[in-house]
Protein backbone atom coordinates (compact mmCIF):
# COMPACT_ATOMS: atom_id res chain seq x y z
CA UNK A 1 0.00 0.00 0.00
CA UNK A 2 1.36 3.16 -0.69
CA UNK A 3 2.06 5.42 1.96
CA UNK A 4 2.15 9.14 -0.01
CA UNK A 5 -0.81 11.57 0.25
CA UNK A 6 -1.98 12.73 -3.48
CA UNK A 7 -3.12 16.67 -3.25
CA UNK A 8 -5.81 16.86 -5.89
CA UNK A 9 -8.01 20.41 -7.28
CA UNK A 10 -10.35 18.34 -8.62
CA UNK A 11 -13.54 19.33 -10.16
CA UNK A 12 -15.04 20.72 -7.41
CA UNK A 13 -12.10 23.41 -7.11
CA UNK A 14 -12.04 25.37 -10.80
CA UNK A 15 -10.34 27.85 -9.92
CA UNK A 16 -7.03 25.15 -9.07
CA UNK A 17 -5.11 24.76 -6.16
CA UNK A 18 -2.68 27.29 -4.49
CA UNK A 19 0.37 25.86 -2.17
CA UNK A 20 2.04 29.04 -0.44
CA UNK A 21 -0.34 32.17 0.44
CA UNK A 22 2.94 34.39 0.48
CA UNK A 23 6.57 34.85 -1.18
CA UNK A 24 7.63 34.22 2.22
CA UNK A 25 6.00 30.96 3.01
CA UNK A 26 8.42 28.17 2.17
CA UNK A 27 8.43 24.77 -0.23
CA UNK A 28 10.28 22.21 -0.61
CA UNK A 29 9.52 19.72 -2.99
CA UNK A 30 11.50 16.03 -3.08
CA UNK A 31 13.09 16.45 0.12
CA UNK A 32 15.02 19.26 -0.26
CA UNK A 33 15.00 22.06 2.59
CA UNK A 34 11.76 24.14 2.33
CA UNK A 35 12.93 27.83 1.11
CA UNK A 36 11.28 31.34 -0.48
CA UNK A 37 9.96 32.52 -3.33
CA UNK A 38 13.47 32.78 -4.72
CA UNK A 39 14.03 36.50 -6.45
CA UNK A 40 16.82 38.48 -7.00
CA UNK A 41 18.27 40.75 -10.12
CA UNK A 42 19.77 38.20 -12.55
CA UNK A 43 16.17 36.89 -12.99
CA UNK A 44 14.98 39.55 -14.76
CA UNK A 45 13.72 38.62 -18.29
CA UNK A 46 17.02 38.35 -20.96
CA UNK A 47 16.89 40.97 -23.88
CA UNK A 48 18.52 38.92 -27.54
CA UNK A 49 20.16 40.97 -29.53
CA UNK A 50 22.10 38.62 -31.30
CA UNK A 51 20.22 39.25 -34.58
CA UNK A 52 20.06 35.57 -34.98
CA UNK A 53 17.07 33.22 -35.66
CA UNK A 54 15.75 30.77 -32.77
CA UNK A 55 15.46 27.38 -33.84
CA UNK A 56 14.88 23.90 -32.00
CA UNK A 57 18.56 22.98 -32.72
CA UNK A 58 21.76 24.44 -32.62
CA UNK A 59 24.20 23.52 -35.24
CA UNK A 60 27.46 22.15 -34.84
CA UNK A 61 29.73 25.49 -34.75
CA UNK A 62 33.15 24.09 -36.23
CA UNK A 63 36.94 25.62 -37.06
CA UNK A 64 35.13 27.34 -39.42
CA UNK A 65 32.07 28.87 -39.14
CA UNK A 66 30.23 32.56 -39.92
CA UNK A 67 28.30 34.78 -37.97
CA UNK A 68 24.89 33.71 -38.67
CA UNK A 69 25.70 30.65 -37.21
CA UNK A 70 26.64 31.66 -34.10
CA UNK A 71 23.86 34.27 -33.88
CA UNK A 72 21.48 31.71 -34.89
CA UNK A 73 22.95 29.45 -31.47
CA UNK A 74 22.63 32.15 -29.39
CA UNK A 75 19.32 33.18 -30.20
CA UNK A 76 18.32 29.26 -29.88
CA UNK A 77 19.57 29.16 -26.40
CA UNK A 78 18.06 32.73 -25.32
CA UNK A 79 14.79 31.87 -26.33
CA UNK A 80 14.51 28.61 -23.96
CA UNK A 81 16.07 30.81 -21.23
CA UNK A 82 13.40 33.47 -21.51
CA UNK A 83 10.73 30.43 -22.18
CA UNK A 84 11.73 29.30 -19.07
CA UNK A 85 11.99 31.63 -17.03
CA UNK A 86 8.45 32.66 -17.98
CA UNK A 87 7.06 29.49 -16.75
CA UNK A 88 9.05 29.54 -13.56
CA UNK A 89 7.67 33.04 -13.10
CA UNK A 90 4.09 31.96 -14.15
CA UNK A 91 4.27 29.14 -11.56
CA UNK A 92 5.73 31.41 -8.79
CA UNK A 93 8.27 29.47 -8.54
CA UNK A 94 10.79 32.33 -9.36
CA UNK A 95 9.84 36.11 -8.50
CA UNK A 96 11.08 37.11 -11.94
CA UNK A 97 13.04 40.12 -10.60
CA UNK A 98 14.33 41.92 -7.54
Amino acid sequence: MASYKTIEAGPSHSDGLQIGNATSDLIGLYGVTPVDQPAGAAQVVITDSSGGTAGDTIAAIGATYDQAEVRNAVATLAAKVIELRRALVELGAIKGAA
